[in-house]
């Protein structure tokens, strides 16, 4: 096959381990190998539509959907995910590429390399992404690429909304003893706590006029207009598209099944700023999490986002949803989320990675004034 690599494996006599371009007739093979490692499980509709319906792919169709390992039993024993996404600065428009599901087998992790190494030297991408790298995929990835120079995204911002089911669920990851002896006097602690502690969130929404906020579950022409508004106000900022017909690509599956929504803030009838918000339990522990996405304003005021957020922390309070977070995004110390949110977690590692194909795109994403990194980015919600 065009562009496969073999390797004879160091364990296990003959045993040959082949680099090759994946397929979508591999799903059935991927999708094992990705609940092998619990990584989840995505129906072959909702995966194939990221690349069958994937508006870059169209107009490039010979663009990789990623790259698998293959013993010589035919057997997919590693992969790595390619979406791309298309974005624009100083008035050009780029490929960037995102990784996804990077997993490989034990027998064969020391084979691993290669599929990163097939990413992130694919032709016709010029900037390389991966925002969901974990604990053990990160040493590796950063020694290749660069760490996103704006944001924490190494951080998660946190709003407990409801305090007796994020008890529940913490003491469910801690495997206590007895938890429901454990968990009233928690709860107590907890709930004391957050009526002790100034709400930052409330204190500045005080300083602030009243704004109608709306809920959608679908995307209309005003987001096509918000976009050919927001890249004419921020040509020397990276932007990756957000017309409707890529927004509706990009959230098909989560509004098909009503684990995500948008939230818009509006000027009369023209959209000012939006925030998209998507549930991401944590089943194991019976944790239920709503996370922010992705924030878009015309002006660049976040202060539009208080009133979004003060609207979905109570959405989460009345379906009893325990936690409302943001990972990485504004949460330096003294920005915006790290100012507002009453608590935080540190994670396993870093996520936002990035590699430039040519020097000088390279040279402007050194820039902090260049990006404006959110999870929409990746394939946080694909």
């Amino acid at each position: 096959m065009p562009g496969a690599r073999a390797v004879r494996s160091r364990r296990g006599t003959g045993q040959l381990v082949k680099c090759r371009l994946a397929t979508l007739s591999d799903y059935e093979q991927i999708n094992a190998l990705e609940r092998r490692h619990k990584l989840g499980f995505r129906d072959p509709d909702a995966w194939s539509h990221l690349w069958v319906n994937n508006p870059v792919r169209r107009k490039a169709p010979d663009l990789p959907i990623g790259w698998v390992l293959e013993n010589n039993e035919k057997q997919i024993v590693g992969s790595i995910g390619s979406v791309p996404f298309a974005f624009e600065l100083n008035g050009r428009e780029f490929i960037a590429g995102t990784s996804s599901a990077w997993v490989t087998d034990d027998r064969y992790r020391a084979y691993a390399p290669l599929l990163l190494d097939r990413f992130l030297t694919q032709p016709k991408v010029d900037l390389h992404l991966g925002i969901s790298a974990n604990g053990e995929a990160a040493p590796a990835v950063e020694l290749h690429t660069e760490r996103v120079p704006v944001g924490a995204w190494d951080r998660a911002a946190l709003w407990i909304s409801d305090h007796w089911g994020f008890v529940g669920s913490a003491l469910a990851k801690k495997k206590v003893r007895f938890p429901e002896l454990m968990r009233y006097p928690a709860w107590a602690a907890m709930l004391l706590h957050s009526v002790v502690k100034p709400d930052a969130l409330k204190g500045a929404l005080r300083k602030k006029r009243d704004y109608e906020v709306t809920t959608l579950t679908a995307f209309d022409d005003r987001f096509d207009e918000f976009w050919e508004t927001l890249r004419a106000r921020n040509p020397h900022r990276l932007l990756f598209t957000r017309s409707r017909e890529v927004l509706e690509w990009h959230f098909k599956y989560p509004f098909a099944r009503n684990v995500a929504w948008v939230t818009t803030v509006c000027d009369g009838r023209r959209l000012a700023a939006y925030a998209v918000f998507c549930r991401k339990d944590v089943t194991s522990i019976g944790l239920r999490r709503v996370r922010l996405i992705d924030y878009q304003s015309l002006d660049g005021d976040t202060s539009l986002l208080l009133p979004m957020l003060a609207d979905t922390l109570e959405r989460c309070r009345r379906d009893h949803t325990a936690v409302l977070e943001s990972i990485g995004w504004r949460l330096e110390r003294g920005d915006l989320m790290d100012r507002l949110a009453p608590y935080s977690r540190t994670l396993p590692s870093w996520l936002y990675f990035y590699k430039a194909s040519e020097p000088a795109l390279a040279s402007m994403l050194k820039s902090r004034d260049v990006w404006n990194p959110t999870q929409y980015d990746g394939d946080a919600c694909v």
